[in-house]
C-alpha cells in the first residue's frame, strides 16, 4: 500500500493561512507567493484550506472500520531541523513500510525546522501478535528517528512508550532529571514509569 500512494501522490499539499489587519495578510500573502513561484509551487486557491478547516477532525472517525477489520492505528510526533527533515521523515517510512501503512504531515514548523506527524496502520490476527507488532512498529520508528538525528518528541510527551528512546537522546542529562525527579518527588508518585524516571 505504501508504494501505491508513493507511486500515486507524488507531490505535497501545503495550506498557509494568515491572521491579522488586512494589510499584513496582504503582505504575508505576497512574500510566501513569491516562495512558492520560485519553488515551482502551484496555488490552488482557498478551496483546500476550506475543506480541510471543515473536515479535520474527521480522521479519528475512520479508526472504527479498521478496528473492525482487526487493524490498529497509531500516532507518533517527532521533530528535527530543516536539514534533517527529509531524511528523518524518508527513514521513518523506509523503516515501517515493511510493517505498517505510513502516512505522515508536517506541522509546527518554526525557522529552525518542525515537527512531523507520523500515522500508522496494521493488521493482526490476534491481540498478542497486535501488541507485540505494535511495540516492533515503535522501536524501528524511534530508531529511524534517532539514527536520522531528530527528537522523539516536539510537544505531545515522552510516556512510556518513548521513554527508553528519550533517555537514549538525552544522555548524560539523564543523570540531572533524575536528581531533579528524586528532589521535588521522593516517593516517586509523580507519573511513575514516565520519560525514563
Amino acid at each position: 500500500i505504501n508504494r501505491v500512494i508513493d507511486w500515486t501522490f507524488s507531490s505535497c499539499l501545503l495550506i498557509l493561512s494568515f491572521e491579522g489587519p488586512a494589510w499584513k495578510v496582504d503582505w504575508q500573502l505576497k512574500q510566501v507567493s513569491k516562495i512558492c513561484d520560485f519553488e515551482k509551487g502551484k496555488n490552488l486557491g482557498e478551496e483546500p484550506a476550506l475543506r480541510w478547516l471543515k473536515k479535520r477532525y474527521s480522521m479519528g472517525y475512520l479508526l472504527s472500520p479498521l478496528i473492525d477489520q482487526d487493524c490498529f492505528a497509531d500516532t507518533m510526533e517527532v521533530a528535527t531541523t530543516w536539514n534533517k527533515l527529509d531524511d528523518l521523515y524518508s527513514a521513518v517510512r523506509k523503516s515501517l513500510s515493511p510493517k505498517a501503512l505510513v502516512m505522515a504531515h508536517f506541522s509546527h514548523a518554526y525557522a529552525e525546522g518542525c515537527s512531523i506527524y507520523f500515522t500508522f496502520a496494521a493488521h493482526a490476527d490476534s491481540y498478542e501478535s497486535k501488541v507485540k507488532l505494535h511495540r516492533e512498529i515503535w522501536d524501528a520508528a524511534l530508531k529511524a528517528v534517532a539514527d536520522a538525528g531528530g527528537s522523539v518528541s516536539h510537544h505531545h510527551g515522552i510516556g512510556s512508550l518513548k521513554a527508553k528512546a528519550f533517555e537514549a537522546q538525552q544522555g548524560l542529562w539523564m543523570g540531572w532529571f533524575r536528581k531533579v525527579k528524586n528532589t521535588v518527588d521522593p516517593e516517586g508518585i509523580l507519573n511513575p514509569g514516565k520519560m525514563g524516571l
